[in-house]
């Protein structure tokens, strides 16, 4: 039976261990019974050594990719074009929605019949979020295989360019319907470049002239799975944000002023002294937003890769996004119908308020890097094993024999 090739490997397979058991790193557990074995992650024997030059060009996409410009103006464009060429349902066919009297509703024609524009806007949102799942949950998988993954890259940042751009030539109401249709096409292939770029990030990490030194100090074992374990997470947070201090750390404190904003509007339902009733606030939430909120995303990414199975890379960030999408469509819906329903547009902070402290508080107190970037190796080193040969690994074995020992002993 053909077996298909290993992620990030040529057509000879090679198998390299991603799995390295340091005897000297076990320790018992308060039982007595339990042991944790400290298993560390290394680079890919075909992964080339990252150059600065790679890292400034990731650096740059970034920049250029941070979605504000030419995507913002696809919306606002799709949306102007829809309601000047729709109508008042009200006063009738021909009407004018932005009429000094219109009622404001403004419906356009829509398979033989009428629908609103909101309602087009969703279908929109909602036919990219569904396309944009087949595409994360089908080819962010093949991406991790061979080249295909750089090249999806290129042909999506392509594609978002083109839709993007090309949206900025329709000037006349009765383009409408294309210029959803460049929307959309420039939603679905925006959503893919962020997922599709950030799964290069882990890749650039792991494989940075320092991080190939410490692991070459560890097979030498001049320094043990601890110490490599906290020094390659701090060059991961290095080449992401410029920082040395662990990522759940700083992971914590934009979390913080995450719970903060949608604290500080909750207060607004019940005064009108504070809670986005002025403008002072309002200049307070933008520079809150710069100094926290941004680095909320690249701390969140940061942590995405250190906790992806090596080689896994596209998968594992085509579900992160995924939930991104998700949240950034399901969201703002969920928002304006507790607006909708109370008629007090403070009342949808509540929700984002328990939404983001459970968030917050999951990450917290579940969350254990260290372990969790163990494991991800192990899943890593089982699952590239049975794709080449048919069979799992003998460090994967070795860990499930462990399991089972312990499992008995303490029966």
């Amino acid at each position: 039976m053909t077996r298909p090739l290993p992620p990030e490997s040529g057509a000879e397979p090679s198998l390299s261990p991603l799995v390295q058991i340091d005897d000297d790193e076990i320790s018992d557990k308060s039982s007595g019974v339990a042991s944790e074995v400290a298993r560390t992650p290394t680079s890919r024997r075909d992964e080339p050594v990252v150059t600065r030059k790679e890292l400034w060009s990731y650096y740059l996409y970034y920049n250029g990719d941070n979605g504000v410009g030419p995507l913002s103006y696809s919306m606002t464009l799709f949306q102007s074009l829809a309601n000047a060429a729709g109508f008042d349902p009200v006063k009738g066919l021909g009407s004018d929605c932005s009429a000094p009297d219109a009622s404001g509703q403004c419906v356009v024609p829509w398979a033989g019949g009428t629908k609103s524009v909101n309602s087009a806007v969703l279908v929109a949102n909602g036919a990219s979020f569904a396309v944009m799942t087949l595409l994360f949950t089908t080819v962010g998988s093949v991406a991790d295989y061979g080249s295909f993954g750089r090249w999806l890259l290129l042909v999506v940042t392509v594609l978002c360019w083109g839709a993007q751009f090309a949206s900025m030539s329709l000037t006349r109401p009765d383009r409408w319907g294309l210029a959803m249709a460049l929307y959309m096409v420039g939603f679905i292939t925006y959503g893919a470049t962020l997922v599709f770029y950030a799964a290069i990030f882990p890749r650039l990490a792991r494989n940075t002239a320092h991080a190939r030194q410490l692991k070459e100090k560890f097979e030498r074992g001049e320094i043990s799975a601890r110490e490599y374990d906290l020094e390659v997470s701090m060059e991961t947070n290095r080449i992401s944000n410029i920082s040395t201090i662990s990522t759940k750390k700083m992971f914590a404190v934009t979390n913080v002023a995450t719970i903060l904003i949608p604290l500080w509007g909750m207060i607004g339902i019940w005064t009108t002294k504070f809670g986005f009733h002025n403008v002072w606030e309002f200049w307070a939430y933008n520079v809150i937003s710069g100094l926290f909120q941004a680095p909320y995303y690249a701390f969140s990414q940061t942590m995405m890769a250190e906790l992806t199975p090596p080689g896994f890379d596209n998968m594992f960030f085509g579900l992160f996004g995924l939930s991104n999408r998700a949240s950034s469509l399901i969201g703002p819906n969920v928002v304006q119908a507790i607006i909708d329903k109370s008629g007090n547009n403070w009342k949808g902070f509540p929700f984002l308020f328990a939404l983001c402290t459970a968030a917050c508080l999951v990450i917290w107190l579940c969350v254990d890097v260290p372990t969790g970037r163990r494991e991800a190796a192990v899943w890593a080193e089982k699952h590239r094993s049975y794709a080449q040969m048919g069979v799992l690994s003998a460090a994967v074995e070795t860990d499930q024999d462990t399991t089972h020992a312990q499992g008995l002993q303490k029966s």
